[in-house]
């Protein structure tokens, strides 16, 4: 199973590697169809992490020009579909760094902002759900912000677009041990930066337990 595996994933980024390499000799076509085939992935990602966003279609636009400029740096070490990831993601979280206001924070970490304890209240009303909401991803979203830029990347890609371990290493260009460390810390910064605020600390904690775990095998 991991040798046909490895079969076919070797026969992939030789397809890839053969596209990107049509598309540095400035074949028109090769472009037309890396954009066609990975213009759903690249919108979902920016999504993912930016979230609902009136800039999303120049987003989109940026992350393509992005993908063609860097294909020159593309060396087949993961999936092209892997390596757009990485571009977005820096695209994106470029832009939030840019944007004026809060930055918004992927709603992957953030729980439901119902109650203490995730049950929801009956009494409240939608308005007030929704205000609470707000301000909960307001705070997230400034701790979020100071975190280090390589730091705040690896655990975006980790935990919230699902990236493993190894993935993340090789879309970062950094070691596996460097990554883990880099995830870890930025969860255990969330969490220390949150415990200022008492429910906030306590709804980070719960959304930081349930993302995916940084196994120590990887």
């Amino acid at each position: 199973m991991a040798a046909e595996y490895t079969k076919r994933r070797r026969g992939e980024i030789r397809e890839d590697l053969a596209l990107v390499q049509r598309c540095r000799d400035g074949d028109d076509r090769a472009r037309t169809q890396l954009v066609r085939q990975y213009m759903d992935q690249v919108r979902m990602t920016l999504f993912r992490i930016v979230g609902p966003n009136q800039d999303m279609p120049d987003l989109i636009q940026n992350a393509l020009i992005e993908v063609m400029r860097s294909l020159k740096h593309y060396r087949g070490d993961a999936l092209l579909r892997t390596w757009v990831d990485r571009v977005c993601a820096n695209v994106a979280y470029q832009h939030l760094r840019r944007k004026k206001g809060p930055p918004v924070v992927p709603l992957e970490l953030v729980p439901d902002p119902t109650d203490a304890t995730g049950r929801g209240d009956p009494a409240r009303s939608g308005a007030d759900a929704e205000l609470e909401g707000r301000r909960l991803v307001e705070k997230l979203s400034a701790l979020l912000d100071g975190i280090s830029a390589k730091k705040r990347t690896a655990l975006l890609l980790h935990a919230v677009l699902g990236y493993s371990v190894k993935e993340v290493a090789a879309m970062t260009e950094s070691r596996v041990s460097t990554t883990k460390s880099r995830i870890l810390y930025a969860r255990r910064e969330l969490l220390k930066a949150a415990r200022r605020d008492p429910g906030l600390g306590e709804w980070l904690a719960r959304a930081s337990s349930a993302a995916r775990p940084v196994d120590r095998k990887e």
